[in-house]
């Protein structure tokens, strides 16, 4: 349920309004829903992931990719547009 509260200000022209929501119950997890999930094959995108990092080659794309976006001028560009 949603209730509508209106806060008067001193400029009457301007007005905001809220919205309360009551608490919404959920049942509990259920134990055998979280042993489920720790008990799950890894997705390939994980399995990946876990390769890519124990054999250095994560480490080693991140810095050419570092270097190829200062080389375009990438780096520059967000810099300024952040200013």
């Amino acid at each position: 349920m949603i209730s509508y509260h209106r806060h008067s200000s001193p400029d009457h022209r301007l007005r905001s309004y809220t919205f309360k929501r009551k608490s919404v119950n959920r049942p509990p997890t259920r134990v055998s829903d979280a042993v489920e999930d720790q008990q799950r094959e890894p997705a390939l995108q994980e399995i990946l992931s876990i390769k890519l990092i124990e054999s250095g080659e994560k480490e080693r794309l991140m810095e050419l990719l570092r270097e190829k976006l200062i080389e375009c001028g990438w780096k520059d560009e967000m810099k300024a547009l952040c200013r």
